[in-house]
């Protein structure tokens, strides 16, 4: 898998991930 659709993948899924979680810490690194 290549790391440039991976990463976006990811960013995606700890968007949601994080705001479920409702952490501000990672939603300002956002």
């Amino acid at each position: 898998m290549r790391v440039g659709s991976y990463s976006g993948g990811m960013k995606c899924y700890l968007n949601v991930a994080t705001t479920l979680i409702g952490d501000p810490k990672f939603v300002i690194l956002d």
